[in-house]
């Protein structure tokens, strides 16, 4: 069973989901990724990412806007604009 709550804060979609799982409470904050780092993404080219070590599954749902983690999304923000 999976309920998810939406929060709209700033410019980013939050969502925290709560899935109960072998009767443990498991919460994971969702976000939805921003237009400028699914522009970031596409510029730079998913496969050249791909073989700097970013897992692909993740970097498409980012390019994408799908909800992701957010400490996933966070780092690879941080990674990308490294680059």
């Amino acid at each position: 069973m999976i309920n998810q709550f939406r929060i709209a804060l700033e410019s980013s979609t939050f969502s925290l989901s709560f899935c109960k799982h072998r009767g443990v409470l498991l919460t994971e904050l969702l976000i939805q990724p921003s237009p400028s780092l699914g522009r970031t993404i596409r510029e730079l080219g998913i496969r050249r990412l791909i073989r700097q070590g970013f897992g692909r599954r993740i970097i498409e749902k980012i390019s994408r806007r799908e909800l992701v983690k957010a400490s996933t999304y966070r780092e690879y923000e941080r990674r990308i604009e490294e680059l």
